[in-house]
């Protein structure tokens, strides 16, 4: 089986979930979690949001609404066989229980789970429903939540995929961090085996092997870069197109800079390649696309393009080539 298990969103390691992933491409987004709230604006952001960032990873996301799939398991189950993979949105953990059972979506999935047919992704309550039992999460969810169109009834069984419970949101900067160490609590005082993670952690199942990816892992360059990944960045071009390295004898085949005072690990300027302006500049505004991480060197690099220009990572490795052929670098977004 295959499970991409996040505290929060998709976490800081997005990679591990694209190399999860096989042929098909195509996401279902499941956000049955959020069905209890009101504010539909912001749902529909939450959702615009995920597919956006899905979409960056080179999948082919698309919502399935599990209440259009009540009393309709053999309907979902076909429609089911078109993804390789779902991402659940976190939220209640009870209402998606109900989704799941209304819509027969647990049985489905747990089954396509098993038979490694389909990865399973997804954040807080779309990973503690993975656990044998959902006593202990009424500490931090409310069960007594029914939206519209939901029974009230509902099994405390969860999936059953997981033979432990995951603390998520632990210790880290969320609304429900404090009550989840009174559900670490509950864990211990009753003898169930669980896991913590905190926000930006994830564990991901590949088969037999199961790796926890911890905060205290990533490189410091990684996780200063990861705070400029998505957004609009002023940068300084000190190495303009065209221009030799002042000790290397090398030219550079594109603009590259820095953001002005950000410090990276190394003392000097947080670096950054400016791709998809093919004439010198002194500075630039445009958006962080990806990272160039180097395995072998803590020294990761922004990769900044034009507002609303994407480049695949391939021909990112092919540009910034000139100088990263001398590290272990992949491309993350």
């Amino acid at each position: 089986m295959r499970l991409y298990l996040s505290s929060y969103k998709l976490g800081n390691y997005k990679e591990e979930l694209v190399k999860l992933s096989l042929n098909n491409k195509k996401v279902g987004v499941i956000m049955n979690a959020v069905d209890w709230s009101d504010d539909k604006e912001r749902v529909t952001k939450s959702l615009n949001d995920q597919i956006d960032v899905l979409k960056s990873l080179n999948f082919e996301p698309e919502q399935i609404d599990l209440r259009n799939y009540f009393d309709k398991k053999e309907e979902l189950k076909k429609h089911l066989t078109n993804f390789g993979m779902v991402w659940v949105y976190g939220g209640n953990t009870f209402v998606l229980k109900r989704a799941y059972e209304q819509s027969g979506f647990g049985e489905i999935i747990k089954d396509l789970i098993l038979k490694d047919e389909i990865v399973y992704a997804g954040f807080s309550a779309g990973v503690v429903i993975l656990s044998k039992s959902l006593k202990g999460l009424e500490i931090v969810d409310d069960p007594l939540i029914v939206p519209e169109g939901y029974k009230s009834d509902f099994s405390w069984d969860g999936l059953g995929i997981l033979d432990y419970n995951v603390a998520v949101h632990y210790k880290s900067n969320h609304p429900e961090s404090a009550d989840i160490d009174k559900e670490v609590e509950y864990c211990e005082k009753n003898n169930i085996p669980y896991k913590k993670l905190s926000d930006g952690e994830v564990i991901v199942i590949n088969g037999e092997e199961t790796k926890i990816f911890r905060l205290d892992n990533i490189s410091k360059s990684l996780k200063l870069a990861k705070n400029y990944l998505g957004k609009e960045i002023k940068i300084v071009i000190d190495r303009s197109l065209g221009s030799k390295h002042p000790k290397h004898d090398f030219i550079y085949e594109v603009n590259y800079g820095y953001i002005e005072g950000v410090i990276a690990p190394d003392g000097e300027e947080l670096d950054a390649y400016l791709l998809g302006i093919n004439e010198p500049v002194k500075e630039y505004t445009g958006t962080c696309i990806a990272i160039a991480h180097r395995k072998d060197n803590d020294d990761d690099k922004l990769i900044i393009a034009p507002k609303g220009i994407d480049i695949t990572n391939e021909d990112i490795i092919k540009l910034i080539n000139f100088q990263e052929k001398w590290f272990d670098t992949e491309i993350l977004r």
